[in-house]
């Protein structure tokens, strides 16, 4: 065996193994992780799936690691990224206290004897190094970064998904009742998800898991096809874009082989082989995938999307959410392996709804470096598992999960953090974290079950919902450490175009911990107004000026800091989960301060000094002054307001 490193310009190093003889799988040790103090990292715990986990021992790092943070004793950082590259994918594990790369092709039958293990890159600054990791991989791959990508119109828009109210039961009728109720209570989303259960599938086994795609048409739960119901919420109700969703070949289980609709893609029975990591790791899951799935030939997959996608166009679809996509890397074998199989898949799959939804999808079960690598330039994917209603254990496992698995997969994509419930009995919780995520909130409400005061602390007047510009992650004190299992209070943060924000998190029977402005990345000045939502107070701090919050069992807290230059900052309106998302411009003039908001209520502002008067859209408008704070009251759909100093 040989090692080579290659530097690259960002100051990382490419790990590249030559072997002596060609395989399709290779497990082989690089070394010791020099200096470790701690790491944290995202893993597959499942094949459609990451979990995430910290610790201080090599040996702890899990099997189908494929991102991997450590802190060193002396101070410094290291990133590690796994490869998708020629022949091979590597995924890590510490194994017998060294670093440990597996790299597999899939297929029995692809073999090489030289692969890349990974990228490294360490220095001081965490975040930096991991954008340097995703530059450099991009470069060398080919992979998209995020950064340059447009952002999918739908976004923007607050939506409804109506898996947890009918699950595969729905119907026409069904989605009519839920979005009924949703105007009895005065908001109505602009963004809905039909979910499971409205396309012509065959049930081949007890198992609804493998039951298969057998035409592209809708059942006859949708009488008349999906247009009826598509046109109907589109007129009555202002649905302003319409999903839906398939699984990546159609069904659960793939399509029909015995399908006269589809032939044409020239399909076949195909068991799959997920790597033998997932075996070990989650025995009943691999063991549950491991059954005959119809797949098309790989060389069809544009058609079968193109079509399929052009059918749901004509009948009025905007978008669609599509799950079980790694299943894919599972039927390499005698098809050149799983990098030529998720390639082809993604690259069909991404011309195909670039060119009949405009971009507009949900990725989702897509967890894998192979699908990751290859998102092309859709821009949304699921970063966890599914919120799980019953489950109260999983409520604050599910937010860390999707805020360390997006320190990687930010790079690369939209985050997408899942819907959860707005009548839950952890629903602000699950609502605090949505709000400063940077992804899409959508909702998962069943009929009736709808808390829509908790909906408008996360809309404009319009619908739209308040969004960061930036992707939630762990601030850095929290990197290397898993709350789960320390049962503590976990911090992450974001950004908006004017100011910084930090999402507090209680994972167990509460307790407290401190936060400043410098945990938001936001060290633009050497002040900062600074707002609780939890306690609804207002504070003037230093930059590393600590401010203590105190939650008990699973509370949150968001924390807004604005930058205060000349005495003046914006906070943003009041009771918004994401206050400073409501911020859209701020300037200085002559007669004194320009703030542009994107929606009504009361705009909390920071000013020493004098006020001639306040209008708003040229209109006087009422304030009020607590010492070096302001309340100013504006209208619906905001607009601009102007004080004059």
């Amino acid at each position: 065996m040989n090692i080579l490193y290659e530097k690259d310009e960002y100051g990382g190093t490419y790990c590249r193994i030559k072997m002596p003889e060609k395989k399709s799988r290779f497990e082989v040790p690089t070394g010791e992780i020099a200096d470790i103090d701690a790491f944290c990292c995202s893993y597959r715990n499942e094949p459609f799936f990451m979990d995430s986990t910290a610790g201080t021992e090599i040996n702890d790092i899990p099997k189908e690691t494929q991102w991997l943070g450590v802190r060193h004793s002396s101070g410094e950082y290291s990133v590690y990224f796994s490869m998708v590259y020629g022949l091979f994918r590597t995924t890590f594990q510490g194994k017998n206290n060294r670093l440990t790369v597996t790299a597999i092709t899939g297929d029995s039958n692809t073999r090489g004897d030289e692969f890349y293990a990974y990228y490294k890159i360490t220095g001081h600054d965490f975040y930096e190094l991991v954008r340097r990791a995703a530059r450099s991989v991009s470069e060398k791959t080919g992979v998209v970064l995020r950064e340059n990508k447009e952002e999918p119109e739908f976004i923007k828009d607050f939506g409804w998904c109506t898996w947890d109210s009918f699950y595969a039961e729905v119907t026409g009728n069904d989605i009519i009742k839920g979005l009924q109720n949703f105007r009895d209570g005065g908001f109505v989303p602009k963004l809905l998800i039909l979910d499971d259960g409205w396309q012509t599938i065959k049930e081949s086994s007890e198992k609804r898991g493998q039951w298969k795609l057998s035409a592209f048409c809708a059942n006859d739960k949708f009488e008349g096809g999906l247009s009826n119901t598509v046109s109907r919420v589109k007129d009555e109700f202002g649905i302003d874009k319409f999903f839906v969703w398939h699984a990546v070949m159609g069904y659960w289980g793939g399509v029909d082989t015995d399908s006269p609709d589809m032939q044409k893609y020239k399909p076949s029975l195909s068991v799959a082989e997920h790597p033998q990591e997932i075996k070990e790791v989650n025995p009943k899951r691999w063991e549950s995938e491991h059954f005959p799935f119809g797949i098309v030939d790989k060389d069809s997959f544009y058609d079968f999307y193109n079509d399929y996608h052009e059918y749901l166009k004509s009948e009025g679809v905007d978008g669609v959410k599509i799950d079980v996509q790694a299943a894919i890397e599972a039927h390499g074998e005698n098809r050149g392996g799983r990098n030529v199989m998720v390639k082809a898949m993604r690259d069909g799959l991404e011309k195909s709804v670039m060119k009949n939804f405009n971009g507009n999808i949900v990725n989702c079960m897509s967890c894998s470096n192979n699908i990751i690598y290859n998102a092309g330039f859709t821009n949304n994917m699921r970063t966890s598992d599914d919120f799980s209603p019953s489950n109260d254990a999983s409520h604050q496992r599910h937010i860390y999960r999707n805020a360390v698995n997006s320190i990687w997969m930010r790079m690369f994509t939209i985050c997408d953090w899942d819907m959860f419930q707005t009548g839950h009995k952890f629903a602000w919780y699950h609502a605090a974290a949505r709000a400063i995520s940077g992804g899409p909130i959508y909702v998962s409400d069943k009929v009736g079950e709808h808390d829509f005061e908790l909906i408008k602390a996360l809309t404009k007047d319009n619908g739209e919902i308040i969004k960061t510009e930036e992707t939630a992650v762990p601030t850095v004190d929290c990197l290397f450490s898993d709350p789960n299992v320390s049962d503590g209070v976990y911090k992450i943060f974001s950004r908006n175009k004017h100011n910084g924000v930090v999402g507090i998190f209680s994972f167990g029977n509460g307790g407290e911990i401190t936060t400043n402005a410098e945990d938001a990345e936001e060290i633009s000045s050497n002040k900062y107004a600074v707002y609780s939502f939890k306690t609804k107070k207002t504070y003037c701090l230093n930059r590393t000026e600590e401010l203590t919050v105190c939650l008990g069992e699973r509370e949150f807290d968001i924390i807004t800091f604005a930058p205060i230059y000349d005495d003046f900052a914006v906070i943003g309106i009041k009771d918004k989960l994401n206050s400073g998302g409501t911020i859209e411009d701020i300037g200085r003039t002559k007669q004194g301060f320009e703030i542009k908001v994107n929606i009504g209520g009361q705009l909390m502002i920071y000013w020493t000094g004098m006020i001639k008067s306040v209008s708003v859209n040229g209109e006087n408008a009422d304030f009020e002054r607590n010492d070096d704070f302001l309340i100013i009251k504006v209208g619906k759909n905001g607009g601009d307001v102007l004080i004059r100093i």
